[in-house]
């Protein structure tokens, strides 16, 4: 499953409205939920919600990547926020996040949860990344960068690069 599949323009923000966990969650909830009859804002909201209790998806370096499963949803979809001021997290270096990435997935498609899970940890993991998607200006520059990274060999495990028909070869010379 290729990140830039599970995302549109239409859920991708520059935003610094929300001030607060609550708000954050809450603002990722409506643009999981834009142009998708179900699962409602609501349930998603409770479903970041719920996960987020159990432990922060504060992931660190300023970035945050709430998500949840759920019943009677078709596929996973993405949102990405991206705040110019940060908002307090609880982040696990306790530092303000700027960068939100929040994934759906049908609740049968654990493995896939997962692995988009991972997908997104390598895709912001070095400082360089995390600096050009802060310096994006709109949506389309946010779903280009993630395109563009996300066919960089380092985003594709031995796995992908089978399933994607990419050579060991072909992979270094991306």
């Amino acid at each position: 499953m290729r990140l830039a599949n599970l995302l549109s323009e239409q859920r991708i923000e520059h935003s610094s409205a929300p001030r607060s966990k609550m708000d954050v969650l809450s603002h990722l909830a409506g643009l999981l939920a834009r142009n998708l009859p179900s699962p409602t804002e609501s349930v998603i909201h409770e479903a970041l919600s719920e996960r987020e209790r159990l432990a922060t998806t504060g992931v660190g370096s300023g970035v945050a990547i709430p998500h949840g499963r759920l019943a009677g949803l078709e596929r996973s979809r993405m949102a990405v926020l991206v705040h110019p001021e940060g908002v307090p997290f609880d982040a696990v270096d306790g530092r303000p996040v700027r960068i939100f990435f929040a994934l759906i997935s049908p609740h049968q498609l654990a493995a896939e949860h997962l692995a988009c899970l991972a997908k997104i940890s390598r895709l912001l993991r070095e400082e360089e990344g995390r600096r050009r998607l802060r310096g994006t200006q709109n949506a389309a520059e946010v779903l280009s960068f993630v395109a563009g990274e996300e066919g960089r060999s380092t985003l594709l495990s031995p796995a992908s690069r089978v399933r994607e028909g990419l050579s060991a070869l072909e992979c270094r010379a991306l």
